[in-house]
């Protein structure tokens, strides 16, 4: 009897410990898998105590809400970003594209960090990620300021 006992908790636990393939996935396997497309880039903050905020997206021109970005397998390696079908070489910008060219994952795949041309760091911890959707957050403050900026990206293949 006991060895009975002994043999089905050692299947029921050889069976809770398989995973799908899908959880096997990395969060670096998704992000290098396939293009990203921003849909949302806002921040809103706080100076002295009084609220504001701003939805850069809505700046976005067709050009640059088209824009595809693939982020290479290597840490520390350009960003690539696409442009959409509406760019050319004359193509009005709001300014804020592209945000940053070089990125890497950091603490265990829950902070992207992106580094800009002067190689100030910009961490922006993983909200949500799936292989559809990534949401992203960069949170700062200081006595007198705070700021959340969101970053949310789109796979499109």
């Amino acid at each position: 009897m006991k060895r009975m006992i002994f043999s089905t908790a050692v299947i029921a636990l050889l069976f809770s410990s398989c995973k799908k393939e899908d959880d096997l996935v990395s969060r670096k396997d998704v992000l290098t898998t396939g293009k990203w497309t921003i849909t949302a880039h806002a921040t809103t903050y706080y100076i002295n105590g009084v609220y504001h905020s701003k939805d850069y997206y809505a700046d976005y021109v067709d050009c640059e809400k088209e824009t595809l970005i693939s982020f290479p397998k290597e840490d520390d390696s350009y960003i690539k970003y696409i442009p959409g079908i509406h760019c050319n070489s004359g193509s009005a910008t709001s300014g804020w594209f592209p945000l940053y060219p070089i990125y890497r994952l950091e603490k265990n795949s829950s902070v992207l960090r992106y580094y800009d041309e002067q190689n100030n760091a910009h961490d922006f911890t993983i909200d949500y990620m799936d292989k559809d959707i990534l949401k992203t957050t960069s949170k700062r403050s200081s006595s007198n300021y705070s700021e959340e900026i969101i970053l949310n990206y789109k796979h499109v293949d």
